[in-house]
């Protein structure tokens, strides 16, 4: 990944986590691409979205671009 695109995208969550690109990459979806992993990130920082407590899900089948699924809780 770009090292820019690193920094650039953290989002400090409620509890301190730090949501990163390196953490979605290692813990939620090893499959996405950069770009999806920016949307996801930028996705929950816009909606305060939690992805550790199921707020929003990042899911990618083979070489289908990836799926943002938001939790029904949310709603």
């Amino acid at each position: 990944m770009n090292r820019n695109a690193l920094q650039l995208a953290e989002y400090t969550l409620e509890g301190g986590q730090v949501l990163s690109a390196e953490t979605v990459k290692r813990y939620i979806s090893k499959e996405a691409n950069e770009q999806e992993i920016l949307m996801f990130i930028e996705l929950c920082k816009a909606q305060k979205l939690n992805p550790f407590i199921r707020d929003a899900y990042l899911l990618k089948y083979g070489s289908n671009p990836a799926q943002i699924i938001v939790g029904k809780d949310v709603f």
